[in-house]
């Protein structure tokens, strides 16, 4: 599914390019996706599944279930209340945000901002059913449904490009957002969620949520304060340089959920349920998932390295999507990539304080880098441009790792877990022995703008270099490459058996 929303991200910059139409839908939708998150539904359900657990643990299944309807009945209905107040207000709200384009491009992005801003409600319950699904560990049908909402609005948005240009974008998210919400509905009808429209259960203990809110909250407030100086500040630079920017951060979130995703949904669940058992199995999961982080991060790595440029320029380069465009795209994409070898571990972390309950101090540690990202980005985008807010995007979650590396030893000392050293070595070998050698080829190599040689050179030196580190990661026996070997070894076997 996530292979699919990256090659959505594709599929639109082909469309589109860097015109001005996609760069007021990418202000537009940051801006809801800002009020989606103001209302904290990624940070408030960390807190929620550890105690799901122990309310399951304690007083069985309903009990667990009634928290979720509580939750739900009260932030969609805020929700909502939310929305209201964003569409009335947009003719003050969207000038404001992006004091850097002109009066038509401000006209379609209220326009834009309207359209959409209506979906908060569905984002929120769709958000509360996936926490509630994957709190019982129900994860494979929920990618399907992913995988089939992403597909039908990627169809929609190709189709319906030529006619609607960037308003195709709008249509594509409604779609996808109804499909989605029905179906996690389903679902949870299926797990066996029954909902009522109730909005308090004395019977619960909401005490850690509620003294957990006010952290949250002015974490999720400054973050979002974060991204808008981010967009405000980029809508000030030459046109083209918001869609750059957007469309490889897009990119980069979603191949980095590649690695994220997978790996954090399921380490936090079995970690949030092995410190309810009191289990001593936490030190061995938190190296496991640090592993997979390190491994997959540096395969991503590498084949930006080996076939990053090319095949951007078989994707986009067109009348709309120029070669100083596309290299300047690649850039930042190579920039942010180097994140994730610092990202994967913030993540872990940050779950693992929030399954331990000390939530509020990490969320004041957290809240401070976001303010000074937040300031730093509204200064220095429009004095030294593009390079300056790569430079911030990529120290963000180099900093957020750090303060929650630094809660998550102050707890435990002795159950404090970084890369191993040998994991390391192995992957700068990899890196320095195969990722700079297929980068000087590429550099050897005439340019071109013939989109299929591109082609054949990225797909040629990529896929080249990808096998050649498999090889010599199974050589060097790290587990991962190993574990994937094995299986293939196994598999080629039974055919012939």
């Amino acid at each position: 599914m996530l292979v699919l929303s990256v090659g959505q991200a594709f599929v639109v910059g082909r469309l589109f390019g860097t015109s001005i139409g996609i760069e007021v839908y990418f202000a537009a939708s940051t801006f809801y996706q800002s009020l989606v998150l103001l209302m904290q539904t990624g940070q408030v359900t960390e807190v929620v599944t550890p105690l799901f657990h122990r309310l399951v643990r304690d007083r069985g299944e309903l009990v667990g279930a009634r928290l979720f309807t509580v939750l739900m009945n009260w932030m969609v209905s805020l929700a909502a209340c939310v929305s209201l107040v964003g569409f009335l207000f947009a003719d003050w709200l969207i000038p404001l945000l992006v004091p850097g384009f002109d009066s038509s491009a401000q006209q379609l992005a209220i326009a834009m901002f309207r359209a959409i801003i209506p979906l908060t409600a569905l984002q929120i319950l769709q958000s509360l059913l996936t926490c509630y699904l994957t709190a019982k560990k129900r994860f494979v049908r929920q990618e399907v449904i992913r995988l089939a909402s992403v597909a039908t609005s990627l169809t929609l948005i190709v189709a319906g490009a030529y006619w609607l240009n960037a308003w195709s974008m709008v249509l594509g998210l409604w779609t996808g957002s109804i499909i989605m919400v029905c179906a996690m509905v389903y679902l949870a009808h299926q797990a066996g969620y029954r909902h009522s429209f109730v909005f308090w259960d004395s019977t619960i203990s909401f005490r850690q949520l509620l003294r957990s809110l006010p952290s949250i909250s002015s974490y999720v407030i400054v973050t979002q304060l974060y991204s808008i100086a981010l967009t405000s500040g980029l809508s000030t630079l030459p046109q083209g340089s918001l869609a750059i920017f957007t469309y490889a951060r897009r990119i980069f979130s979603r191949l980095n959920s590649l690695i994220s995703r997978p790996v954090s949904v399921v380490f936090f669940n079995h970690y949030s349920a092995a410190v309810a058992k009191d289990s001593q199995r936490t030190l061995q999961l938190t190296r496991e998932a640090l592993r997979v982080f390190l491994v997959a991060a540096c395969f991503m790595l590498l084949a930006w390295l080996a076939a990053g440029y090319p095949g951007l320029k078989f994707l986009w380069l067109s009348e709309r999507f120029s070669v100083v465009h596309v290299w300047e795209t690649y850039l930042v994409l190579m920039l942010l990539s180097f994140g994730t070898f610092f990202a994967g571990p913030g993540m872990i972390y940050r779950k693992m304080n929030v399954s331990h309950g000390q939530v509020i101090g990490q969320y004041n540690l957290l809240s401070f880098v976001q303010v000074a990202c937040g300031l730093a980005a509204y200064f220095m985008i429009p004095a030294f441009g593009l390079l300056s807010a790569v430079v911030i995007v990529f120290l963000n979650p180099c900093l957020n790792a750090a303060m929650a590396a630094l809660i998550t030893f102050r707890r435990d000392s002795n159950h404090f877990a970084w890369y191993q050293r040998d994991d390391l070595l192995n992957c700068g070998l990899i890196l320095v022995g195969i990722g700079v050698p297929a980068a000087g080829i590429l550099m050897i190599i005439p340019d071109t703008e013939a989109r299929w040689m591109n082609f054949v050179i990225a797909s040629s030196i990529g896929v080249g270099a990808i096998c050649m580190a498999f090889v010599v990661s199974v050589r060097l026996r790290m587990a991962e490459p190993l574990a994937v070997w094995r299986l293939i070894r196994n598999g080629i076997a039974g055919r012939f058996t």
